[in-house]
This record gives structure tokens, sequence and C-alpha cells, in this order.
């Protein structure tokens, strides 16, 4: 038996039950520890390996940037400013120009959202590896089950990231590079774009917000993990995205349904909200999209079918 055969969640779980993880970090993507009364110290750590996570057509400088603001992804979809940085950093023996790139990324990256950087650690090995770590302070815990009556909005900027997922694997993408939804999808994974002033503008939403998660393994998973966590069913109503970016997937005879759900590395945020602030959320660029309908033993349905896309996990390729 390999690890394939299990896949990212099975491990994760049997990882937090050997190690006894602390029970409110156990469904989240960040991790919580309190400090008293009042406060939370929270933690994110995030690790990427060049070859199942740098792109062809990614600078080395782009792709260290990435590491640093999927970090603080998880955090702003938390409401927590990142404030305290730390890398790990393992290289091969590559060119200065090329090592003097990667730290160049990584510095921009916590200048962007004006992190404090301590340090960290140099190790030398067989490819590059970047693993992040940030601390942020917060009043509140927000975790990943939404309450039945629940609304999913987010922005809707989805697929773009798939469908050049969906050209590099057919091995098409040079055929499109001047179409503008690739050069949008492009962008969107050089030069991701965060909300850094998120934690602010949400924060008197704090007490209507029941869930949230980033999309940087795809919306599929989000979904599915909201589902199950929160023991619900969610119906999504509206693709969340563009007339342009449908009429692409038209034109390549492409799913639209496979390069929304199973893109990821938007880094978009997904919120389950009360019901009476949905119009505060749009009015701040959040569009609805699904509504959590019952309880349920996890189910995730598109026009009354189950949602066959799961997003992307490591181990399980097929997803």
């Amino acid at each position: 038996m390999y690890l394939s055969n299990y896949g990212e969640e099975y491990l994760i779980n049997y990882i937090q039950k050997i190690l006894n993880v602390e029970k409110d970090s156990l469904d989240n993507d960040v991790s919580y520890f309190r400090l008293n009364e009042s406060k939370y110290l929270v933690v994110k750590i995030d690790g990427y390996v060049e070859s199942t996570s740098r792109l062809s057509f990614q600078s080395l400088k782009e792709y260290s940037r990435k590491c640093v603001y999927a970090c603080a992804s998880d955090l702003l979809v938390k409401l927590v400013k990142p404030e305290i940085g730390v890398t790990s950093i393992t290289v091969p023996n590559i060119r200065v120009m090329e090592f003097e790139e990667i730290i160049q990324g990584i510095y921009e990256g916590f200048r962007e959202f004006e992190i404090t950087c301590l340090g960290g650690d140099l190790n030398e090995g067989n490819e590059i590896s970047i693993n992040v770590v940030m601390l942020g302070l917060t009043e509140f815990t927000i975790h990943r089950k939404p309450k039945v009556g629940d609304i999913l909005v987010t922005p809707f900027m989805y697929g773009y990231t798939g469908i050049i997922f969906k050209l590099l694997n057919l091995d098409k993408l040079g055929q499109y590079v001047k179409d503008k939804v690739v050069i949008e999808g492009i962008e969107m994974l050089r030069n991701p774009k965060l909300d850094k002033k998120l934690p602010e503008k949400l924060k008197p939403y704090i007490n209507y917000i029941h869930a949230s998660m980033d999309s940087s393994d795809g919306l599929g998973r989000v979904l599915w993990t909201m589902a199950r966590l929160g023991r619900v069913t969610i119906e999504v109503d509206t693709l969340p995205t563009s007339i342009d970016l449908l009429q692409f997937c038209e034109q390549l005879k492409i799913d639209p349904l496979e390069v929304i759900f199973n893109g990821g590395e938007e880094y978009l945020p997904v919120f389950a909200i009360d019901p009476s602030v949905v119009y505060d959320f749009e009015r701040l660029g959040y569009i609805p999209f699904a509504k959590v309908t019952d309880k349920s033993d996890g189910k995730v349905l598109y026009h009354n079918e189950e949602l066959k896309f799961t997003g992307w996990e490591y181990f399980k390729r097929s997803t």
C-alpha cells in the first residue's frame, strides 16, 4: 500500500490523531492557540516543492512570492492580519542569481503584507523547496462548518486558473496564449491578487460569518469540505464565473464545471454567511452562488445532481 491509496485528507486526519492536535485547530486551515480569555495566536504553515508547485511560465521570484501569498491567504480568509513570518528554504547547488530571485520573491511577499520576517532556515537538497510560517492575533475563531440557511458568497473569478491547468495537461497552452481568458488565467497564477485589508473590511460582520476557506485547492474542495464538516447539503445555484470563461470553454469543448471547481490557486475567499448580510457583502464585491439547505452526511449539488468535481488533493492525482 502507498500513500496514493489514501490521499492527503486521510493522512492529515491520521497525523492529527497521532499528535493529539488541539481541538480548535482540528477542522481548520489554520491553527489557533488560546493566549488568554480574549486573544488567540493564529499559526499557518505552507510548504511548496518545485516539481509539483512551480508552473513552466513562473519565474523563480514569482514561485517564491506565491509561497508567501498562499500562506497569507489562509490567515486573511479567517480575518487575521499576518504579523510575523519565518521561512525554511531548501535549494540544490543553483546559480547565485537564481538564489537571489527566490529571496527577492519572499521579500516582496512579506513586504506586500507588511509582515515582519524573523529569519528562518537554509538547507541543501535535490530540488527547490520553500516553507513559510506566519503568525497573527485574533479575538475570534472562524471554522469550516456552515449552518443550514447560510448563503455562500465569493468573487466571480473561477475557472481562469483551471483553464490554464487543463490546457497544460492537454499540451495546448501555446495555441491560446493570446486569448484574453488565458492571459487573465496566467496573470492570476503569476501574480495572485489578495486583499490585505480583508480583516478590517469584514470584522464588523464577524458574528454573521459561520465558515470560511480560500480556494487554493479548488472551489470543489471548499464546497465538499464545508458540506462534510458541517454535515449539510450545499446547493450551487450559479456558476461563479464570467460569460467570457463559459464561451471559451464552449469553444474548446471543455466542461466548464471541471475548470471552475477543479482549478485551484485562485486564492479567492469563500464565506458562508447569514442571509441578512448578503447585501452588505455584495457591496463589498462578493456575489452569492450557493446555499446551505438542510442537514445531511455532506452533499454538494448542482442542478439537483451531485457535484462530481472535488478539487485538488495531494497523492490523489485523479481528483
